[in-house]
């Protein structure tokens, strides 16, 4: 079910006792989380005002008058899903009739039409603390959670390793895990009962020669029954920035070419060094050879 998905509801009646029950009547309640199409009510196929539509009460309400011993209809009416922050989890439904000579009774089943029953949350941590660098391991974490009111099926998330990283071997962990496909991993989990929480997590290393302040990001993506479409986990957010993103700070990559740098100048720094000391003993020398000219012989 997905945000302004038409939904049709059609409840089935019929007087199975062996007397006539007078005063027969419907109510159906509209879940807060849609909401009612006008015009759109029908008892046996004729068209109803909208007023057996109460939108204060959000009920539905349909006389029926005295349905005599095995009589039997059908009542219709439609209703549309809410936008998302409106009609999650799900939509629910359940008709109520009663009588004069009858007690209430609710429709069996209860509807229920999941609308996105699912909180997925990515997040990252760098394993060896601190800031992001070169070699460092990250742990992603997938939570994924039913806060529906039903069991959601077929439940599949995937994964693809985040660019400038490499996976940890043997990393993967969680329910129907499978990293057969790299660089995709994927997680068969399956069912998840109602309020249920799975956490399915990987490793990656950050690669060598990542560029100074590269954004590493990662978002996973989910397959079920309950969705119309996939869904697309939350950014992965690091306790090292403030924002959604890795950041990496100073690497080796960067360094490289101020340690090269400073490799070159040191090495002038000798040279010249050296050519200093010669010249001071060249002069050493000829001061001696012209000192040994001036000086008288005795004889």
């Amino acid at each position: 079910m997905v945000p302004g998905q038409l939904i049709t509801y059609t409840i089935t009646y019929r007087n199975t006792l062996g007397v006539p029950a007078p005063s027969a009547v419907i109510t159906d309640y509209v879940d807060i989380t849609s909401s009612f199409v006008p015009g759109s009510i029908r008892l046996n196929g004729t068209p109803l005002p909208d007023a057996h539509y109460d939108p204060v009460t959000r009920l539905v309400t349909v006389l029926l008058g005295t349905l005599a011993p095995g009589e039997s209809g059908t009542l219709v009416f439609q209703a549309r899903a809410n936008p998302y922050d409106q009609a999650r989890p799900d939509i629910t439904n359940q008709a109520r009739l009663e009588s004069e000579v009858t007690d209430p009774t609710l429709s069996e089943p209860t509807i229920v039409l999941p609308v996105d029953p699912f909180i997925f949350i990515k997040s990252v941590t760098d394993l060896n603390g601190g800031e992001p660098r070169i070699g460092d391991v990250l742990q992603w974490d997938i939570s994924v959670q039913n806060i529906g009111h039903i069991p959601t099926t077929s439940v599949v998330v995937t994964d693809e390793i985040p660019q400038f990283t490499t996976y940890v071997p043997g990393s993967i962990s969680g329910p129907g895990a499978d990293d057969g496909g790299l660089p995709l991993l994927r997680w068969n989990v399956g069912t998840l009962g109602v309020g249920q929480t799975v956490t399915l997590s990987f490793q990656t290393r950050i690669n060598p020669g990542t560029p100074r302040g590269t954004v590493i990001r990662n978002q996973a993506v989910m397959t079920a029954d309950q969705l119309a479409e996939p869904k697309v986990s939350s950014d992965a957010s690091s306790p090292q920035t403030a924002g959604a993103t890795e950041t990496l700070p100073l690497t080796g990559a960067d360094f490289l070419p101020w340690l090269a740098a400073a490799s070159a100048l040191a090495a002038l720094g000798l040279l010249l060094l050296a050519a200093g000391i010669d010249a001071r003993r060249r002069e050493r020398r000829l001061r001696a050879r012209r000192e040994a000219r001036r000086t008288p012989t005795l004889e």
